[in-house]
């Protein structure tokens, strides 16, 4: 640093970058860099991947450089595809197909003659959760399918409802060539509310040709055992009842699907609200000592109140000496959901932990496991925002608290506080 006279740590990964790319370009080749070679400033002539978010591909572009848009929650195939409790087990959150080809490479940020720095874009298959060959064809197909469209065809020509009908097409060819693809859901299975009537009526169809499916109606995992779906079946509801209808579908080769879920549920929705002025964040409250449950938890006074941008619980680290000293925490916001719907709520927790959304208890777990585990619960919430508090505890080892939601019978993602507000 002293003797190129460079100040901090981002200029001497500039340096170290500039002079690696040059060395790439004197044997011919081009220079490209995952998005965190902007820090500091960019070699001439270096191609930027983006991949956390498009901001780097932006300011890339915007600087003149090429950019391959590679974003994340777009274009990354190690993330989950459906219901998290039945999905093979990868790295988080949700990205089907059907968000994949609605994935535009140009933001729309970039003006005309900044757009043509955008060479393209890229999807990643991670496979440090991925066992098997078949694991990764599991999570690249369709959605490499989806990608293909997305950087060959002219924008004005895509058209999502007309290629999930091609997709019957593709599904059948990738059979013929014993591609592991992920078999779609039952087209029908969807999430129901409904205020009036004793029930609804199941009805269902096949995703692919040649394929049966196979259903529950009392929440229990289906099997190829389990009733095969023939002609439309009356299901009840009682007052208040929520009921998981789970399928499978079984192709022509045999191959079984995860299980596919949705929820139906009779009765009343929580009304969501409308925030005046909200600010991102929310309200944490921070317990120093032992506590047996969340209740004795929230009935003693906090050490200390806040405001804070994270419900993680490396904010509180400096209060327990990185975590050796027992404490409680309790974080609260306002949760604000798009449309009516029945919400999916997952805690992962080292120790107690308990979730209230608009003032329905959603998941509450007494603690006593020596494992982190996944626990879920369901809410019906209506379109506006929901007050929610989540309470934790923390006794001894490693702290963990992570809470991931979405609609029901799709995949989970992390809640951040930057999705809250107060």
């Amino acid at each position: 640093m002293k003797r190129e006279n460079l100040k901090d740590e981002h200029e001497v990964q500039s340096y170290f970058i500039r002079r690696l790319g040059k060395h790439v370009e004197s044997r011919g080749k081009r220079f490209i860099g995952w998005d965190e070679i902007l820090e500091g400033g960019l070699a001439p002539g270096a191609i930027v991947m983006s991949w956390r978010g498009e901001r780097g591909g932006i300011a890339a572009a915007k600087a003149g450089h090429e950019v391959i848009m590679t974003p994340a929650n777009n274009l990354y195939f190690d993330y989950g595809q459906g219901d998290t409790e039945y999905e093979p087990v990868n790295i988080g959150n949700h990205v089907p197909w059907e968000v994949v080809y609605n994935y535009d490479p140009i933001p729309k940020e970039l003006s005309e003659s900044e757009g043509k720095f955008v060479l393209g874009a890229q999807g990643n298959v991670w496979t440090e959760y991925m066992k098997k060959p078949e694991n990764v064809e599991y999570m690249a197909f369709p959605r490499a399918l989806a990608l293909s469209e997305v950087v060959w065809t002219e924008k004005p020509n895509k058209d999502l409802i007309e290629f999930s009908g091609r997709l019957r097409t593709h599904y059948e060819r990738l059979d013929r060539q014993n591609v592991a693809y992920r078999i779609p859901r039952p087209i029908g299975l969807m999430n129901y509310l409904t205020r009036d009537g004793e029930g609804m009526t199941l009805k269902l169809e096949s995703p692919v040709k040649d394929e049966s499916i196979y259903y529950t109606t009392d929440g229990s995992v289906p099997t190829t055992a389990s009733k095969k779906y023939s002609e439309p079946e009356f299901i009840s509801l009682s007052p208040g009842q929520m009921r998981e209808i789970k399928a499978i579908v079984v192709n022509s080769r045999g191959c079984v699907s995860s299980v596919h879920t949705a929820v139906w549920y009779r009765g009343e929705l929580s009304q969501g609200k409308k925030l005046d002025a909200p600010k991102a964040g929310v309200t944490a409250a921070f317990y120093d000592g032992i506590f047996g449950n969340i209740d004795l938890m929230e009935s003693s006074t906090p050490n200390e109140s806040r405001e804070s941008s994270s419900i993680q619980v490396p904010q509180f680290a400096s209060r327990t000496d990185n975590f050796k000293k027992p404490f409680g925490a309790s974080m609260t916001g306002w949760l604000c959901v798009p449309a009516n719907n029945i919400y999916a709520f997952q805690i992962e927790s080292d120790g107690p932990a308990r979730l209230t959304v608009a003032d329905r208890k959603v998941i509450d777990f007494a603690g006593g496991r020596t494992f982190v585990e996944p626990l879920y619960g369901n809410v019906a919430l209506g379109a506006g925002c929901h007050l929610l508090r989540l309470g934790y505890i923390h006794k001894s080892g490693e702290a963990v608290l992570n809470l991931r939601w979405g609609p029901k019978g799709t995949g989970l993602r992390r809640i951040f506080g930057s999705e809250l507000f107060r």
